[in-house]
């Protein structure tokens, strides 16, 4: 019997006799599909890592000089890429090479140790540190937007609200004590770049893992200890803002403004949920997108964060101390009654006031909007733009200027920021004489030209929409729509 078994197998081999199960049509069909993009994902993969390692050789080659940003970029570059490669070879094998995901994670872990410092869990000394202790000098522990509000409160005649920094010493002890380095690197790496709906899933898991873990014990104790502080300063009643202040936030090469999440308005019981949610928010697709576009890894992004006692504001605005046309001679405050939230991310309609910016700091225009219109006056207008000049001149570049004043007409400045665009002023504009023009004016927010066709995105199904070259169409720049920045041939927006 075993003699025929045998016989017979020799048969079928010879004359390619197939006895397995027939698979249907549709299923044969799936099957290629599948696997035909999982090929032409390999193909890109490997274009791409190609790509990168020729940029890294020639730039030894030609002995350019480059930066660790740029060999961890690079290298990010290639990680990324060979594990897409290695996950789509498995899916077109069936499984039949699992030994290489292994060996993959081994070199993986080789080159990280190469040229990564190895991140090392701080003591508790410097997790949370008050205001007052903060300035530029602090950058690298508390983020350029709280080292920049601690450096402003400290000029002569200029007040900010109490508060204090959760740094990022606090930052990486949590992410060490829940191993989110690694766990976020493993999502991370699956990521398609290509995909919105992917991106968006990928946010939503890692800020999960953010938001679920808890802080470490001793980090919980010192929050509510720096907090209680506040409360004798400031009065039992306080709400505080919870405002991310991420290392390299408000660089001028590279700016993550508006990409990441202040919590306002924030009670005590909501203290460490506050912290977590702006610690998850690097990781907004929003973010995400701009960060692998610039080549930065999230390990150098570190969120520190910012706990400050909220201002019962009367008015509020924003105070650009050149003004955005370019302007040499002017500057421009925008403001409203109430909060400047719908002010910064353009969705509330503020008054407009040119100042002089030269002593005595005269108004030259003044357009109010209907709401709020006379509760700012020119003599809070010149007293703000005189702080302004002060903070401008101090820091040595144009600034960007949150601000406020309270019920006793007391102004406080929460945030200065560098100017991350000024228009170029042009004393003779070209003239366009032609029947075609459909629009003229507007603000330039980041110069160029484009063409394509129009794309009006107001929801998230018009983003799964949007198509590589078309022009973004928005009511406001949002920062939700940052993931379609590197598919728009231009972006035009009603406001912001």
């Amino acid at each position: 019997m075993a003699t025929m078994k045998h016989l017979w197998s020799g048969i079928k081999n010879i004359f390619g006799i197939d006895t397995r199960p027939r698979l249907s049509p549709e299923t044969l069909q799936e099957m290629f599909t599948t696997r035909y993009r999982a090929f032409r994902e390999l193909l890109t993969a490997n274009n791409t890592a190609l790509e990168a390692m020729a940029e890294m050789e020639v730039a030894v080659a030609e002995e350019q000089t480059y930066s660790m940003s740029f060999i961890r970029s690079k290298c990010t570059v290639i990680i990324v890429n060979i594990y897409k490669m290695v996950r789509n070879l498995l899916l077109m094998s069936d499984g039949r090479y699992v030994n290489l995901e292994p060996a993959f994670h081994r070199i993986e872990e080789q080159i990280i140790d190469i040229i990564e410092k190895k991140i090392i869990r701080d003591d508790g000394d410097e997790w949370v540190l008050p205001l007052e202790r903060v300035n530029r000098g602090a950058a690298a522990l508390c983020g350029e937007k709280m080292a920049n509000i601690g450096e402003v409160g400290t000029l002569d005649g200029v007040t900010i609200p109490p508060g204090f920094v959760l740094t990022a010493s606090a930052s990486r002890a949590f992410y060490l004590d829940n191993d989110l380095y690694a766990r976020i690197n493993r999502i991370q790496h699956l990521i398609d770049t290509n995909n919105i709906e992917d991106i968006h899933k990928k946010s939503e898991a890692i800020r999960k893992l953010i938001c679920d873990d808890p802080l470490p014990i001793e980090l919980e104790q010192r929050f509510y200890a720096e907090y209680n502080r506040l409360v004798e300063l400031a009065g039992p009643n306080i709400l505080v803002a919870i405002r991310s202040s991420a290392l390299g936030e408000d660089l001028e090469q590279a700016s993550f403004a508006g990409l990441y999440e202040s919590v306002l308005n924030v009670e005590r019981g909501d203290l460490i949920k506050a912290y977590k949610e702006v610690l998850a928010s690097k990781y907004s697709a929003a973010a995400i997108t701009y960060r692998l576009s610039k080549g930065y890894i999230h390990e150098d992004n570190i969120m520190c964060v910012g706990c400050m006692v909220m201002i019962e504001a009367r008015v509020s605005g924003v105070c650009y101390s050149r003004a955005l046309s370019g302007n040499d001679l002017e500057m421009d405050i925008f403001f409203s009654a109430g909060s400047a939230k719908g002010i910064v991310d353009g969705t509330k309609t503020a008054s407009h006031a040119v100042m002089s910016r030269a002593a005595p700091y005269h108004l030259l225009t003044m357009k109010r909007a209907q709401e709020g219109a006379e509760i700012f006056s020119e003599a809070g207008a010149s007293e703000l733009a005189a702080i302004a000049m002060r903070i401008e001149e101090h820091f040595r570049a144009p600034q960007d200027i949150e601000w406020c004043l309270d019920a006793k007409g007391r102004l406080y400045i929460l945030q200065s920021r560098p100017i991350s665009a000024l228009s170029d002023r042009q004393e003779n504009e070209t003239v366009i004489d032609d029947e075609r023009l459909i629009s003229r004016g507007g603000v330039t927010g980041c110069g160029g030209a484009g063409y394509g066709p129009v794309r009006v995105v107001r929801n998230y199904a018009d983003m799964a929409a949007f198509q590589k070259g078309e022009i973004l169409v928005v009511e406001h720049p949002l920062p939700e729509w940052a993931p379609l920045i590197q598919q728009a041939a231009a972006i035009v927006a009603e406001s912001g």
